[in-house]
């Protein structure tokens, strides 16, 4: 708690989404980081489609996103089979397209779920073009490869928690990283819960997410990237003339400066 005390709260959240996420992956130390939620359940084909090792190093992967009715019991006498079932008759899987907030230019590509190299067909609007970056309820599940955090320096660390996935994905696409989206069944599940207070009301509206990620396609390499450091504070004091949309992180992402105690866990599978 002490060390939350410290850290930049301009709107007494529990956490600022992006501080936890980049601290976190600052210190990941894997070839590959997946950005979750913990009223998400994923499908078993998801986990075996990831537990093949064939993900590739040079894109960002998502998937699409099912809902379950009601929360899925884990009692004493719950079991996977008996959680999959309940999955399998309490749920519905939303359309298998993309679903895009910020509406500019972008690709996908449809990464297959099964044994096999990933099927690199374009996903297609039904107009012939490509459409936009699948960004809505992007953070459910993100998954980007070490490389790609880094090169484009964690989320950007803008003063809000909303659509803040979706801005890593067009900071990633403004360095040259395409976004693959699992196919077939390698989908999550979304269990109901009441909204969260660090999501009521909007800290950043449509348009200026929009507008920030045309800034951050339009910046290319230099997306995200800030000469020098600053606090956060500092940085945000006045947020659109202070710095431009595009430069937010410096090589101080994600508090590396800062003594944060770790605890590696070490969990047992059975």
């Amino acid at each position: 708690e002490h060390v939350h005390d410290q850290l930049y709260n301009p709107y007494d959240f529990d956490l600022m989404e992006f501080i936890g996420k980049n601290v976190a992956a600052r210190r990941a130390r894997g070839r590959f980081m997946v950005f979750t939620n913990p009223d998400d359940v994923w499908a078993e084909d998801l986990v075996q489609q990831l537990a093949r090792r064939t993900l590739r190093e040079d894109v960002m992967y998502g998937t699409f996103r099912g809902v379950v009715r009601d929360h899925i019991p884990v009692g004493p006498r719950a079991s996977v089979a008996s959680m999959e079932r309940f999955v399998s008759g309490n749920s519905f899987s939303s359309e298998h397209h993309p679903q895009s907030v910020a509406h500019v230019a972008g690709r996908w590509r449809r990464a297959a779920c099964g044994e096999g190299d990933f099927d690199q067909a374009p996903m297609t609007t039904a107009d012939g073009g490509y459409g936009y970056f699948h960004d809505s309820a992007a953070g459910d599940f993100l998954l980007l490869p070490r490389a790609v955090v880094y090169k484009i320096r964690g989320y950007p660390e803008i003063p809000t928690n909303i659509m803040i996935d979706g801005t890593a994905i067009h900071a990633g696409a403004a360095h040259g990283f395409g976004q693959l989206l699992f196919a077939g069944e390698c989908v999550i599940y979304h269990q109901p819960h009441p909204r969260s207070y660090n999501t009521k009301g909007s800290m950043i509206s449509f348009p200026a997410y929009e507008s920030l990620a045309q800034s951050l396609l339009d910046a290319g390499h230099q997306a995200n990237i800030r000469r020098g450091n600053v606090t956060l504070g500092e940085r945000h004091t006045r947020v659109e003339e202070a710095v431009e949309w595009h430069r937010w992180n410096g090589e101080d992402w994600g508090l590396s400066a800062v003594a944060i105690p770790q605890v590696i866990l070490s969990p047992e599978c059975h």
